[in-house]
């Protein structure tokens, strides 16, 4: 074995070692920073929001979904989409904003009637903020708003948003235990859209 191939050999080793350990490994190995919920999100447990009356095709923003860092850098987020769904809803669009403001400043709701384009919001793929402690004065994360629209007649249903993200060229996922139905005229999703 050459000396380059036990260099090679010896560094694997010592991530690997750092990983089983949990201790996190240097900067510029591949594993930079991970998209996390903040602190106390977690806490939240499952949520799921429908809008009983919407129109078929027409576009609704979803935001006030918090992410951020578990330390510094940045990541850059490929792809929203959802663990299962049931019909069609498509994720039509998604951005992300920094989000240093009064929760009900500014913010987007849960189901509002307009588009990205139309609200004003500009693509933006990257997340740089970083978790604050949960008992911390500041209230600093990234606001992610995803677009979505119901294509077919019947409800749609959509379990569990899923963020596809690159963190130092390695990509990860973000599973939020957050559900978005948007009922179609036949109410074919009793629990969900039984109103």
């Amino acid at each position: 074995m050459a000396l380059n191939d036990h260099r090679k050999l010896a560094v694997r080793t010592a991530l690997a070692c750092a990983l089983l350990a949990g201790v996190p490994a240097l900067k510029g190995d591949g594993l930079g920073p991970a998209l996390v919920l903040p602190p106390g999100a977690e806490d939240a447990g499952e949520i799921t929001v429908g809008i009983m009356v919407n129109r078929l095709g027409d576009p609704y923003l979803f935001g006030n979904l918090g992410l951020c860092l578990d330390r510094g850098g940045s990541v850059t987020v490929t792809q929203v989409g959802f663990g299962e769904t049931l019909g069609r809803l498509d994720v039509d669009g998604f951005t992300f904003r920094p989000f240093h403001r009064p929760i009900d400043s500014d913010g987007i709701g849960l189901g509002d009637p307009v588009s990205m384009e139309r609200r004003g919001l500009p693509a933006n793929r990257s997340v740089s903020e970083v978790c604050q402690p949960e008992d911390s004065p500041r209230v600093e994360f990234a606001e992610l708003v995803v677009q979505v629209s119901r294509r077919t007649e019947k409800s749609a249903f959509g379990r569990g948003v899923v963020v596809t993200y690159l963190s130092d060229g390695v990509e990860r996922r973000l599973h939020i235990p957050f559900n978005i139905v948007l009922c179609g005229p036949r109410r074919d999703l009793p629990e969900e859209c039984d109103g």
